[in-house]
Formats: C-alpha cells, structure tokens, sequence
C-alpha cells in the first residue's frame, strides 16, 4: 500500500511551514488525495515534488529550507543579536534587515544578519547624521541633535543680527550714509523709518564708518537751536516734544531743557501735565491755562475756572459770560474727540465760545482775541 501523508507531516520532512506546502499545491506542484473528506499526499506526490523543486541560483530568492545552513528564523537571528524578536521584526519591516519569507515565517541569511550586525546602532549609542552646513558660517560639521542648526552659540547670535539688519534694511551702508549725511536726518527719525530703536541704527552707523553728528549718543555737548525755529515747531507746527526730539536727534528731554531756557510753554503731549498754581490761587492743569489765568486776574476780570458743562465735561474757563477753551494737548485722539464732543455742545446750546490754540500763543493773538470779547472798549 502507497503510504499517504497529511500536510503537516509533508512540511516536517521537507523543513518548510505546512503553509508552504498550501502553496505549491496551490500551484500545482503537489498532487494530493482525499480520503473521509481530508486531503493526503502519497508518497508517489512527494517523490515527484522532491525530484521537480524549483531551484534558483541566487539565495535571497530560494525558498529556503529549515535545515539549510547560513539560514535563521527570525527567532534564532534575535537572539544571536541580543534583541527581541519585536525589534527584528521591525528592522525587517523598514528594509534594514534583508529577509526572505517561506510562506511560515522570515528566512535570514548569514551574510545579511552579519552586515546588520556590524552596522546596525548600538543601545545608547547617538544616531549617525550626516555632517550638515551651517546656515552662518556655511562650515560643516555634526549636530548630535537633529533640532541644532548652527555650529556654535556665537554663530548663532551673529547669523541672527545679520538677519535682523538684512530684514530691517540695516545692512545698506549707502543708503544709510544717504540719509544720516546728505539728507541730514538724525539716527531718532531713521529708527522711526525703519522700525527699529535708536541706538541701533547708532551703533550700526559707526560700524559703517559714518562721522557722527554731535547728539544725544556721542558724547558732545548739543548746540541749541534758534529760539524762532523751536518756538514754530512747538508752538506753530504742534509737532510736540517727542517729534522735535526725532528731528534734531536727541532725547525729549532735552527739548523740554531748551523750551526751559528759552521761556517756551512745553506743550502737554498725551494728556494732561502737572498741575500748576496761579497767582489768584486756581490750580490750572498746562503753561497756556496758566497764561491765561494769570492774564484774567491782572486785568480784574472775574472768572471761573473749570465750570461744569454737561456730565464730566468741563470748560477750561467762564469769564464776563464767555466760555474759554484752551485746546493746548496734541497727539492724542480721546482728547480729540472730547474737544469735537465739547464744540458741539457749545454750538447745539448757542453758547459763546472763545477757543485758544497752541499757534495763538506764539504771538499776541491770544490777548487779542480775549481783550475783543472780555474788555469793554473805552
């Protein structure tokens, strides 16, 4: 009687997986019986496969056998690494492992697990990374982390500036020249232009080699202006002391120092200033409220100061019937919208109105207009 085997039996004597043999009789290469519904191979089968097996000269793409020598499982492979079998499953999932698989499982071969072995990264062991370019300096060298850029620290700090100059158009020498030299502007008014602070545009003028002009970071006494050119731009112009500092280049502080010298009221820049003591004892709140006060009790006019108009708002002064308002602040928009909210009650309500501007005190107008409306001719 032929012998007959069952499948798995057929796997154990080929050295193959029992699913390898579904396989080959899936292709036909296995003949196969059924006996009470269960599926044999006779010896005759086996013979014939054993006699036609497919061979192929190269390893990597022969089905191995289990008893093929150079061969492991990936069990065998792990632990002749020193790993688990989880691990050598994924190197072999991401192709750094090459393998082979029977159909039951993956087939090593010696020569791969041996290449993997010597090249593969140590536990604890840094990854290796390709030395890369510095965005500064444009040397290479190796980043043991993947999130470094630059070389070192200082090359860091200086690519930066050069990128903070190179966005800030810092880094035009003429253009800077042009504008600090020829044009005359003061390193205040090109900070403003550019968006940047002062001492910078400062510091990267003397880096240019650029003279600097006597001012606020050199170190040279300032020379005052004329008296006439400061009293038009604070007083004419409104230009107020933050932006006269920006035009000559120094600190507003120093404005303050020559509107001082030369007996010029400061104007009141973003709100209402300290609070000043007249001669008839009001305490006014700016240098144009205290000129006008003074002036009202010199003549003997009887006045009021801040008398209440509607809700919070109040006039600056009442006197012989009229109402004063020293429009004196510049620069600030709540204060103009209470002045457009304060003028329109006074035209809505017909109330006599004399308004005084910052211009008006630059001349004799201020008294002019007063001495027309609170001073009976004769």
């Amino acid at each position: 009687m032929v012998p007959h085997y069952t499948l798995q039996e057929v796997a154990d004597m080929l050295g193959i997986g029992k699913a390898a043999v579904q396989y080959h009789i899936a292709q036909g290469r296995i003949r196969t019986v059924r006996k009470l519904l269960r599926v044999f191979i006779t010896q005759d089968a086996l013979d014939e496969f054993i006699q036609n097996r497919p061979t192929h000269s190269s390893p990597r793409n022969r089905m191995p056998d289990r008893a093929d020598e150079g061969w492991y499982t990936v069990k065998q492979a792990a632990a002749i690494l020193g790993i688990d079998s989880r691990g050598l499953n994924e190197h072999i999932r991401t192709g750094a492992l090459p393998a082979t698989h029977d159909g039951n499982g993956y087939r090593i071969a010696q020569g791969d697990l041996d290449y993997f072995a010597a090249t593969r990264r140590k536990p604890g062991q840094p990854k290796r990374r390709q030395p890369r370019p510095c965005p500064g300096c444009q040397e290479l060298f190796d980043a043991p982390d993947a999130r470094q850029r630059f070389c070192s620290p200082e090359c860091e700090i200086a690519s930066k500036k050069a990128e903070y100059r190179q966005q800030h158009g810092l880094d035009d020498a003429d253009q800077l020249r042009a504008w600090y030299v020829d044009q005359g502007l003061s390193a205040v008014t090109i900070a403003e232009m550019l968006g940047v602070n002062d001492k910078t545009v400062t510091n990267q003028l003397r880096a240019f080699g650029i003279p600097m002009r006597p001012g606020y970071y050199t170190g040279a006494p300032l020379p005052m202006p004329p008296r006439d050119d400061l009293a038009r731009l604070i007083l004419v112009e409104c230009v107020g002391m933050t932006r006269a500092a920006a035009i000559y280049g120094v600190d507003p502080s120093t404005v303050g120092s020559w509107l001082d010298r030369y007996s010029i009221p400061r104007p009141q820049e973003g709100g209402y200033g300290r609070r000043i003591e007249a001669n008839d004892g009001h305490i006014v709140q700016s240098s144009y409220e205290l000129t006008v006060d003074n002036w009202l009790s010199a003549l003997r006019i009887p006045h009021e100061y801040e008398p209440r108009l509607f809700g919070r708002f109040r006039a600056d002064f009442y006197a012989n019937g009229w109402y004063i308002e020293v429009w004196g602040v510049v620069n600030h928009d709540r204060y103009v919208r209470n002045k457009e909210r304060k003028i329109a009650f006074y035209h809505d309500n017909r109330l006599p109105l004399i308004e005084l501007i910052p211009q008006d005190f630059a001349t004799d107008e201020w008294q002019h207009l007063l001495r027309r409306c609170l001073v009976s001719p004769g």
